[in-house]
């Protein structure tokens, strides 16, 4: 096997020297993606995502033949590739509006099967990218998958559609592929983010729980004989998980819930791809049984919508992706490997099972790509490389709409059929079964047949690679980790009470347009005729949250006694098991003239406001431990805004679009107004006094000020770049001036300052 080795890898090298040498001169001359000018560095903003081109220089390109050979000898005899460790390596990115720089990467070939490798070895893979000192439209982490493997433009088409109706889409575009200095012509890909952190956030969700199938059965020989049942679901972004015990344990819980779902599906049901299509949604409401206690959000229109589209491949158990919400209890569904044939099979029958919800939910689909505004849409494609016109892409739509009235009317439907499944107790399977117990931080560790069990006190890392079902016993077992008690497998489902379920008190008040949750030690006082609810937390576990729906013309009083204090010595977490940094949150409402006072609150934020709209009228937060008042995801306009002491940030606003008419910030230890994470304010007039720093702009943040006023500060502003997946800040002051006392502000190489004449 060297031999072969040697000689493709030979063959691969010819003729790439004298190239390769002159490549590397002109990226040698590039300057690095992550010290662009702010300027030049909006061509990598996220709202700037797009076709874009990558030129690949492998710092050891004989290295990288040598793993890529081993792949192809691998599908050769065991019929899936390997992983292999990365190589390293720098990409030339060019953008379409004209910018070019340089960024390291670390590579390695993507892709179980062959239709991720070429029949010509000298040719590349589907490449699995993760960037070590920059972002491309904030990404750090992405594929360049191999067009064949995704369809081609269906997939761009697939992921495009879903994005703008705002569901859970990886952002996705064509794009152009070489290697510095090498002998082959440059090749189309399909350029797709991967559903790491920075999607979520993109997506407007904090980083929470991924789960996804576990795949490890479903490409071995050894264990070809358990693909149609043993795996069940894993963690994909495990190391989340093990930052902390409130991380561990949402995540724990999140698995448990959906681990325990789909342990009650019936393989047998017929429906595609070996009988491993999960309508997770019908099983729910099944086992459930009108009790929601977990719920799904979006999922059966999400599914109808990707069926119109002939994208089914996406719902078999291995490719299913979901976000866990632990505020909600709920799962989003994530778009991943569709299969879309619109684009190419737009005339395709709908000559394959569908599930029973999407099928429910075909009324709300029509609607949906009814509505579709077909010229923001051909828009939106033409940037990703995708520009096949108004004609093709209304046939398309066409298309999807009829295959949605055949879905209406398919007899191809059968209910879910509840079974628990038949585990296989066979020694010879050499697997370990977990589950967990009773007791807190201890897990029962079962040979494949049950017996022979042991207790076992995992440490965070063990149990986070249980958590991913990448873990192997001491006797070199794979184990299956069920995340729920043994005893759960030969009784009927009785609900997810299992040892996550804690003492914490939980209260729901129903307020007409919107919700109230009381959670822990809290108590409440409302007065519905004047719109006004009084909070006392007397208790670290107490937590409020205003939610789901119209917020109009309420006051809310929130007093903390309780003293608590972070204990971060032992592991507490900035938020809690319902993932919660607030004291008091608002998510998912819409506000007007919402008046707020806290005082003395000692959770992460005094007030956190989450996906929120409207317009707080006036706010006082006094003598907050750390953030006052923390914003993210949201369009809000803030009346009148006064901090009196906070141990962190006064204002701290990311991923939204904010104004203010007036700020009063004083004895603020870190930052007056923090805004990051390509925000954009305007802020009329701004007093700050006795603060770290007056207004910082970062990573991509931006801030349009009338005119301010900072006294007794460190600095006046900092503009910089705080995440990789992200450049530098603005600031600029429009129409009025800035007034800092004599104290200079700093700018960052990737920032911008405009309008400051003392600067």
């Amino acid at each position: 096997m060297k031999k072969i080795i040697g000689f493709v890898a030979a063959l691969c090298l010819s003729g790439v020297s004298s190239a390769r040498a002159t490549g590397l001169e002109e990226l040698a001359e590039l300057p690095g993606c992550n010290a662009l000018p702010y300027t030049q560095s909006l061509a990598l903003h996220p709202d700037a995502f797009g076709e874009v081109t990558f030129e690949i220089a492998f710092d050891d390109y004989r290295g990288w033949v040598k793993k890529k050979i081993k792949n192809y000898v691998s599908l050769a005899k065991r019929g899936h590739a390997r992983k292999r460790k990365r190589n390293k390596a720098t990409i030339i990115v060019r953008t379409k509006s004209a910018v070019s720089c340089r960024v390291k990467a670390k590579i390695r070939a993507h892709g179980d099967l062959g239709d991720h490798y070429p029949g010509d070895m000298t040719e590349e893979p589907s490449l699995n990218i993760s960037l070590v000192d920059g972002h491309i439209f904030g990404i750090t982490k992405f594929i360049l998958f191999r067009p064949e493997t995704r369809n081609g433009k269906n997939e761009v088409f697939a992921a495009t559609l879903l994005a703008q109706q705002g569901f859970l889409s990886p952002r996705t575009s064509m794009a152009t592929m070489s290697l510095v200095g090498g002998n082959k012509p440059s090749v189309k890909v399909i350029f797709q983010e991967k559903i790491v952190k920075e999607f979520l956030e993109a997506g407007r969700f904090r980083e929470g729980p991924i789960i996804e199938g576990d795949e490890r059965f479903g490409f071995s020989q050894k264990y070809a004989h358990l693909k149609k049942g043993a795996a069940l679901a894993r963690i994909s972004n495990y190391k989340w998980a093990r930052k902390g015990p409130t991380s561990m344990a949402i995540a724990e819980k999140a698995l448990m819930q959906f681990n325990k779902l789909l342990f009650r599906y019936d393989k047998s049901w017929a429906t595609i791809y070996g009988s491993n299509m999960v309508d997770i949604v019908e099983l729910a409401q099944r086992l459930q049984k009108g009790n929601q206690q977990l719920t799904f959000v979006n999922y059966p229109v999400f599914e109808a919508v990707i069926f119109s589209m002939a994208g089914t491949h996406g719902f078999s158990q291995d490719d299913r992706r979901a976000v866990y919400d632990p505020v909600s209890n709920s799962l989003t569904p994530i778009y991943y490997d569709g299969g879309s044939t619109i684009l190419t099979k737009p005339d395709e029958k709908l000559d394959r099972n569908i599930t029973l919800s999407a099928q429910k939910a075909v009324p709300d689909a029509t609607k949906l790509v009814k509505g579709l505004d077909v010229g923001e849409l051909e828009k939106a494609l033409k940037v990703r490389g995708v520009d096949i016109g108004q004609e093709k892409l209304r046939s398309a739509i066409a298309s999807m709409l009829k295959r949605l009235d055949a879905m209406a009317t398919s007899s191809e439907v059968e209910p879910v059929k509840v079974k628990a499944r038949t585990l296989y107790r066979k020694a010879n399977n050499r697997l370990s079964y977990v589950f967990n117990t009773d007791q807190q931080g201890e897990v029962e560790v079962c040979r494949d047949s049950l017996e022979q069990c042991r207790l076992f006190k995992p440490d965070r890392k063990i149990m986070a690679v249980l958590l991913a079902q990448n873990w192997v016993d001491p006797k070199g077992f794979p184990a299956i980790y069920f995340a729920f008690k043994k005893s759960e497998l030969d009784k009927p489902f009785t609900g997810f009470a299992d040892r996550q379920a804690t003492a914490t008190k939980h209260k729901k008040v129903s307020l007409g347009g919107f919700r109230l949750d009381l959670y822990g030690d809290i108590s409440q006082h409302i007065d519905r005729e004047n719109r006004k609810i009084t909070l006392k937390r007397t208790g670290a576990s107490g937590r409020a949250v205003i939610s789901n729906g119209q917020v109009d013309g309420w006051t809310v009083e929130f007093d903390d006694v309780s003293g608590h204090v972070k204990d971060t010595k032992n592991g507490e977490q900035n938020f809690d098991r319902q993932g919660l940094t607030g004291c008091l949150t608002v998510i998912d409402a819409e506000l007007s003239d919402l008046q707020l006072t806290v005082n003395n609150a000692t959770c992460e934020d005094a007030v956190n406001l989450v996906r929120v709209t409207g317009n707080v009228k006036s706010a006082r937060i006094r003598n907050a431990a750390f953030d006052a008042v923390d914003s993210d995801f949201s369009t809000l306009k803030f009346d009148n805004l006064r901090v009196e002491k906070a141990g962190n940030d006064c204002l701290d606003l990311s991923y939204g679009t904010y104004r203010a008419t007036n700020l009063n910030l004083v004895e603020c230890a870190d930052k007056a107004v923090s805004i990051g994470e390509t925000s954009k304010a305007q802020i009329e007039t701004l007093f700050a006094k006795n603060v770290g720093i007056g207004l910082a702009a970062k990573d991509y943040g931006s801030i349009l000020l009338g005119s301010g006023k900072i006294e007794n500060s460190k600095q006046c502003f900092q503009l910089y770049n705080k995440k990789q997946e992200f450049s530098g800040g603005l600031l600029e002051i429009k129409a009025g001036v800035l007034d800092c006392g004599g104290v200079a502000g700093k700018v960052g190489p990737t920032s911008l300052v405009r309008g400051y004449n003392a600067y």
